[in-house]
């Protein structure tokens, strides 16, 4: 699914997601925003460790909390990589809600 929910079941589409990166450096390699529960969102981060500052992981972060709010828990991790899917596609977002 290329969307990811609000902790209040909206939906914020692909395009509104990468857009919460646009600020970001050049450092940042790739990101993907990963949702397992509808109130937490994990953001990976591959980047350039020499060029990023991490005062970045709180700008990436409100901008989050301005999009979903603050009863969405935003977890930033980094990694030294992101992997590509079994189809050799990379996947910006993740969700595996399961809203029955």
């Amino acid at each position: 699914m290329d969307f990811l929910y609000t902790a209040d079941g909206a939906k914020i589409n692909a395009g509104n997601v990468s857009n919460l990166f646009k600020n970001m450096p050049n450092a940042l390699i790739r990101a993907q925003a990963i949702q397992e529960k509808m109130d937490e969102i994990i953001i990976k981060l591959e980047v350039d460790k020499k060029l990023y500052n991490p005062e970045y992981d709180e700008l990436l972060r409100d901008e989050f909390i301005h999009k979903f709010g603050t009863s969405t828990k935003i977890i930033i991790e980094h990694v030294d990589e992101i992997p590509r899917e079994i189809s050799g596609k990379f996947r910006m977002i993740k969700n595996n809600v399961d809203r029955q």
